[in-house]
């Protein structure tokens, strides 16, 4: 059996708290990301049911999450004050292109 001194037993602890902390950080910076696109597609979902009705909502809410790039989350929403009607939304919003499931690039609003 081989016994480390104080000091190793200090430094590994350190190294292994230190791992910890860096992946706690990301899985934070993670969790964040994924709560705010779920505000993002909640909220888009909602106006666009109180603007024409739960079903064009719903088709809405469907596509976005396909789209899934949250950066154009204004675009969007002024897409919902500047059409009229359901389907030049839900039209506007099918012709994003989306991405390759391999490439991992957002779509382009």
């Amino acid at each position: 059996m081989v016994v480390l001194d104080d000091s190793r037993r200090v430094l590994g602890a350190d190294l292994v708290v230190a791992r910890v902390h860096v992946r706690l950080r990301e899985r934070v910076v993670e969790w964040t990301r994924q709560w705010k696109e779920e505000g993002r597609v909640e909220l888009t979902h909602e106006l666009v049911a109180r603007k024409f009705d739960r079903a064009t909502a719903d088709r809405f809410k469907e596509r976005l999450e396909k789209v899934g790039d949250s950066h154009q989350t204004v675009k969007v929403g002024i897409w919902i004050l500047e059409c009229e009607s359901a389907e030049e939304l839900l039209s506007r919003l099918e012709r994003v292109s989306v991405p390759a499931p391999t490439d991992g690039n957002a779509a382009t609003l």
